[in-house]
Formats: structure tokens, sequence, C-alpha cells
């Protein structure tokens, strides 16, 4: 106890005045209060300036531009989740650290001489491959009556004189890989597909080094290709591919079958594009942004805790209204309430409100805003004695109050 007696003194020899302003910043406090806790100095930050500093004067990571007139307060970064390198931004300017070759304040732009690829950028035509045996070019057609749309020279009939393609395939990344085969059926069986001597066409894969130093085996698996006669469609096996260091990250692939089989390309899809666990949201508002009215966008609703069982009062006295109550319907309903009072400026609106009990209490006000811009109110409440006050509607062109 004598302990914490002297540490109280110290204090206030310190700090002969005995407490410290709070300061908190107008700016990034909600409804531009300067009041703090009594003991740790924190202000009531905005939601875009939380567990920035004591002050709400600083922008939360994943944010930018503190704004007075914001209800917000901050921008969110909107950082390309693929083109940067994290969601944090310069908190002033907003521009994100950007990968290499990526340009733009969100990173979501390829550099002078650079393109963004698609997923099927590892794709291979098997138009360009070899026969196994004789290691000659394929032989391939390129009727667009038979096979729609197909891309590059044409595409690979697999018959009983043409059963197996072999690629080169070039992997810089070692990783584990999708194998996706864009493909057509031809001659169409008699037999019903749940006929038990039905057999769906399969396609034989097998995936090894070239030039294969260790004694790891090749992958080989099958891919089922259900009956497409009409249009190319896409087939894909169960199981993943997986590309170590080979040398000069160069591997054959091998497909092979008999079955009445027209084959487009293969493609490579890397698991990350499958998993995706670095785009997966964890923030709603740094990804999204807040619904306004006649929104058509992808946005947040957003809608503050329910005050029940606190006093409340929704008009003024029927002596300080001119101009009733809003009609727009459609106004009421994207806002989800039953009627708003408009408020003109330089008028005078009086509000009768009963209180249980006397106290000291913060006057909360649901508002629209229409017109742009921040507007300021005088309040004063007549209890015997006037006690003059301020209110700050910062605009607030949003589908919530």
């Amino acid at each position: 106890m004598v302990k914490k007696d002297f540490l109280l003194k110290n204090k206030f020899v310190f700090f002969p005045i005995g407490c410290e302003p709070c300061d908190c910043s107008d700016s990034g406090t909600l409804a531009h209060l300067n009041t703090c806790d009594s003991i740790t100095g924190q202000c009531a930050c905005k939601l875009t300036t939380q567990n920035s500093t004591a002050r709400c004067d600083v922008c939360a990571d994943g944010y930018y531009s503190l704004k007075h007139d914001d209800v917000f307060g901050c921008e969110s970064c909107r950082c390309s989740l693929g083109g940067s390198l994290h969601s944090i931004c310069d908190k002033q300017t907003g521009q994100c650290v950007c990968r290499p070759s990526i340009i733009g304040r969100e990173c979501n732009q390829p550099a002078l001489g650079h393109y963004f690829p698609t997923l099927h950028h590892l794709q291979y035509e098997l138009e360009d491959g070899l026969t196994t045996k004789h290691q000659t070019p394929v032989r391939y057609e390129f009727d667009s009556n038979e096979f729609e749309n197909f891309s590059w020279k044409g595409y690979v009939r697999y018959s009983s004189l043409q059963s197996e393609v072999q690629l080169h395939i070039q992997l810089i990344k070692p990783t584990a890989y999708r194998l996706l085969i864009r493909y057509k059926t031809y001659n169409k069986t008699s037999l019903d597909s749940n006929s038990l001597d039905y057999k769906i066409p399969q396609i034989n894969v097998n995936f090894a080094s070239i030039r294969e130093t260790g004694t790891a085996p090749p992958q080989t698996f099958d891919i089922d290709l259900p009956q497409s006669d009409r249009q190319p469609t896409f087939a894909t096996a169960g199981t993943f591919l997986t590309s170590d260091a080979a040398p000069n990250n160069e591997y054959l692939l091998t497909l092979k079958t008999t079955d009445p089989i027209l084959v487009d390309y293969i493609v490579f899809v890397p698991i990350d594009y499958i998993e995706a666990q670095a785009l997966q949201q964890t923030d709603a508002f740094a990804y999204g942004r807040p619904c306004e009215l006649d929104d058509e966008e992808e946005c947040y609703q957003y809608n503050y805790p329910p005050l029940n069982g606190m006093s409340s009062i929704s008009h003024p006295s029927s002596g300080s209204v001119s101009n009733g109550l809003i009609i727009d319907s459609n106004l009421l309903q994207e806002l989800s309430i039953d009627s708003l009072t408009t408020i003109e400026r330089g008028r005078d609106y009086r509000y009768d409100w009963i209180v249980s009990k006397p106290g000291q209490y913060y006057l909360l006000v649901d508002y629209h805003t229409i017109d742009a811009g921040t507007s300021y109110a005088r309040i004063q409440t007549i209890d015997g004695d006037i006690i003059p006050g301020s209110l700050v509607l910062t605009e607030c062109p949003y589908t919530f109050l």
C-alpha cells in the first residue's frame, strides 16, 4: 500500500495538473467525441482506427486516408490478394506493396511488357505431341463440325492406329497439380450407360521425370471420360500429380487409350489455384464496402447494436414540424424503417422526452443524409437550467442509419 501511495504521489509531481487531457482525434473518434477511458486514456475509435493509437489518429492496418467526414474513418486498402504481398498499404497514399512486375495502387495491373496468366496458362496441345514408338509427330485433325471451338491447330483422334501420345512438359514450380483434359467422345456405343456391360471410356496417364536420376517410379493413374458426343467437355483425375525438382524441370507425359476419344488439350492446374488459402477473406470490411442507396454491386450491410429498453423518441413535437415526414417509400424500404423527419437548416425542433430516472445520458441520433457534407446542430436540454451542447452529423448515404 505504501508503494502504491508513493507512485501516485510521484505521478502528481510530474503532472501537477493531476490528469492528462484525452486529446482524442476529431477525425478518428466516434461522433467526434473527446472522451476517453479514465485509466488508459483510450478514446472511442471509429471502426477503421481501432487498435491503432489511444488518440485514434492513425488508420488501422489495412486502411488509409483518415477523413473527418467519413463515418467509418478511413478507406480500405483493397490490395489485390494475388498481386500484393499483404493487405497493408501506405496509411497516407493507400499504395499497396506489389509483387514483382505488378503495378497500380491496389497492385492489380501488370507492368509494361508483362501480362496476367489465365488459369489455363499451363496448357499443352496434344497436336504438338509425339508418337511413343517412333517419336514422330502425331496425326491430328481440324474439322470444326466434329469438334467445335478446338484450340490451336486441331485435336487428336485416339484409335487402334494411334493409341498413345507423348508430351514434353516443363513445370517451373515444384508443387502438386491437378490434370485437366478437354475431350469429346465419338462412335457412341449402343449400350445403355446403366447396363452392367457398359464400360466408361478412360485414358491412362503416365507422368515421369526426363533423365530421372532417382529411383522414384513414374506416377500413373486413369481418368474417367464420361460419354460426350455432342459437345466437348472437361474431365479431371481424382488425384494430384506431384512435380519434384526434376533436371531442368522437364517431364514426360504419356496419354494412352484405345477408346474412341478426341482430345484437344490438357492443363496443369497448380494446387494453389484450387485451395487458394491466400485468397480466403478474413476481414469483411477490407474487401467490401458499405451499402449505399441504389447500390447494385456487392456490398456489406452494417447495423448498430439494438438499444432495447432505452428511452427514445421518434418525432419532434407537432408545433416544430414544418413539412411533415418523408414520403419516399423506396427510401424507407431500403432503410428498413417506417418514417423519417425532414430537418431543415436554420429551424428549431423541440423533442418532448421523458426519461425513466435522473442522471447523465449520451444522446444517440439515428439519421440519414441526402445531401453530401457534414452538418452541425446546437443542442439544448431544458430542465430548470439550459444546458448547451453540439451535434456533428457526418455524411451518411448508406442503407442503414
